[in-house]
């Protein structure tokens, strides 16, 4: 009796310190994965408690599956055990008990292997979701300049355009641009505009969220330009872009090209020179219009830099925010975000890291500083 007890709490035992390892790198797996903005994620961690209830289940388990079989190896009955060997109807009977417990067990194997395809086809419909741009390989930077320094419009575009000739210059870099808020991280401010030539108020336009964007904008974030052409630095007659949804809702025929528009911050009509693709603002966001216009027109300044680099893109954080001082050693550090469909990810050599999955409505900017920064 005794050396069956053993063997029993001997494997409840190594069974318990399997499940808790196994527990304690499937939490670090699970955290680095989950999107930033569950907000109790990190939470989540393997604590005394944890180890206390781990093994007193061990031992319970391994005391009641053990003390019951050795209990019966210790008072045998072989005259019974005749009995019932040579009545098979009455012995299937007597193990109903078990039959039982074969079929729960087969039953609850069968549930969680559907749970689990569900959960799977589920992650695979999620990773399929068109967002109207690529996030591979995309190093975000929020760049905030002085309101004293560069009140005026003429400054922050002079300061941008220097800063996108420098870092497009970098190797490695394919293309930069700079927009007041990317897709995830800023919804984008919303009104309705002006269609010349018609007679509708302005009340029954759609409402459109704007974004103020450079030249190469679109290249950058891999958005296709559907028709027309895109914005360039030699533009001086004010002009916009506009997406697909809100070309086909406000000019079905198709002759939005052309057309000219006028919201509320516009002295002149602008005139639609593109049509680009649509962009969601989340996985699960419904597609809303936009309208772009180039940020050397408008008054509100752009603050986040977006790269598109041919390898990790962490690498060049040091290599941008030293662009940014060579340009003026008074602005403040760039903060960076590295894009990723849903896995946040950053690098302990580029300094302040931060991450952002698109499962979030928002990009939420948070730091994971190295050793050596800190």
């Amino acid at each position: 009796m005794r050396q069956l007890l053993t063997e029993s709490l001997m494997l409840a035992g190594l069974g318990g310190a399997a499940a808790l390892l196994l527990a304690v790198w499937g939490v670090d797996i699970l955290s680095s994965l989950m999107p930033d903005n569950l907000s109790q994620a990190r939470s989540i961690f393997i604590d005394a408690r944890v180890f206390a209830f781990t093994l007193v289940i061990s031992l319970v388990t391994g005391i009641v599956f053990g003390i019951i079989p050795a209990l019966q190896a210790t008072n045998p009955n072989m005259n019974e055990a005749l009995k019932e060997g040579g009545r098979d109807s009455s012995a299937g009977s007597r193990r109903w008990v078990r039959n039982l417990l074969v079929v729960a067990e087969v039953a609850l194997a069968l549930v969680l292997l559907i749970g689990a395809g569900l959960m799977i086809k589920s992650f695979e419909r999620l990773n399929n979701v068109d967002m109207g741009f690529q996030p591979e390989n995309l190093l975000a930077a929020q760049v905030q300049l002085s309101s004293s320094r560069y009140g005026e419009q003429s400054k922050r575009t002079a300061f941008f355009d220097q800063l996108l000739q420098q870092v497009e210059a970098l190797p490695g870099v394919e293309s930069a641009a700079v927009i007041n808020g990317l897709p995830v991280s800023f919804q984008g401010g919303g009104s309705t505009f002006i269609i010349e030539g018609r007679a509708e108020a302005q009340s029954t336009t759609p409402m459109c969220t704007y974004r103020i964007i450079s030249p190469d904008y679109f290249r950058t974030l891999g958005i296709p330009l559907l028709s027309g052409r895109d914005f360039s630095r030699s533009d001086s007659e004010p002009c916009a872009i506009i997406s697909e949804s809100l070309a086909r809702r406000v000019w079905p025929d198709g002759d939005a090209l052309g057309q000219r528009i006028k919201w509320g911050g516009d002295d002149s009509p602008r005139s639609i020179i593109g049509i680009v693709k649509d962009v969601k603002l989340s996985l699960t966001a419904e597609v809303k219009p936009h309208v772009y216009m180039p940020y050397s027109q408008i008054k509100i300044a752009p603050y986040e830099l977006v790269v598109r680099t041919k390898t990790d893109a962490p690498a060049f954080a040091a290599a941008i925010r030293s662009e940014v001082w060579a340009i003026d050693k008074t602005s403040r550090s760039p903060t960076f975000a590295r894009w990723s469909r849903f896995f946040p990810a950053q690098s302990p050599d580029s300094g302040s890291i931060f991450c952002c999955s698109a499962y979030s409505p928002r990009l939420r900017w948070r730091s994971h500083r190295s050793a050596s920064t800190a």
